[in-house]
Parts: structure tokens; C-alpha cells; sequence
């Protein structure tokens, strides 16, 4: 995964934003518009190599939706950036469109 394939999906890069001590964090709001509930992806990327090793991979995946008077979260973490998914497979296993017997 690069910063070019998330810009060129339609994720922002939030300079200034980096929660859970993450690098580079990254969002892309899919619905919440208007009077729509909320829903977003975002990527979380850690510079591995700059804490010293501590993490052993270089993003987290996090996709989060509004339901009624709840929140739903799901994660993905432990993948490098040489993962071989696409990010719109990952968006996919994130919203539960997608599950290990399709790969």
C-alpha cells in the first residue's frame, strides 16, 4: 500500500491529525452527508522503523459506521505494506462484503 493508491481512492490525508500516536493517518467518508448516518474508512500508518521497531507492521485499517444509536467499529491490523490486497479488497473485508473463502 502507498499514500498514492489511498489519495487516488479518495482518501484525505489529515496533516496535522496523527490519533493513536500513528505517523500518517488518512480518512474517507462514504456517507454522513446531510442527514445520512456517519460512515468512513481510515488508515492508520506507522513508521515502523521510527519507533524503533516496536511495531511490526505498517498500517491499521479501520472502518466505522452509525447505526441507530450505536457505533460499529471494525479493525484490521498486522499488514505490511507489501500486503497483497487491493484497498478496495480491504474496504471490502472491513464492511464484511468479503471473507477468507473469497481469497
Amino acid at each position: 500500500m502507498t499514500e498514492k493508491v489511498l489519495l487516488n481512492s479518495g482518501y484525505k490525508y489529515f496533516k496535522e491529525e496523527h490519533p493513536r500516536n500513528c505517523d500518517r493517518y488518512y480518512q474517507k467518508k462514504i456517507a454522513g452527508f446531510n442527514d445520512e448516518p456517519t460512515k468512513f474508512f481510515s488508515v492508520y500508518y506507522y513508521d515502523k522503523f521510527g519507533t524503533q521497531g516496536e511495531l511490526d507492521y505498517d498500517f491499521e485499517y479501520e472502518y466505522v459506521e452509525e447505526r441507530e444509536n450505536y457505533w460499529y467499529k471494525t479493525y484490521i491490523w498486522g499488514l505490511d505494506k507489501n500486503v497483497p490486497y487491493t484497498i478496495e479488497e480491504i474496504e471490502e473485508m472491513l464492511v464484511g462484503k468479503r471473507n477468507d473463502n473469497d481469497m
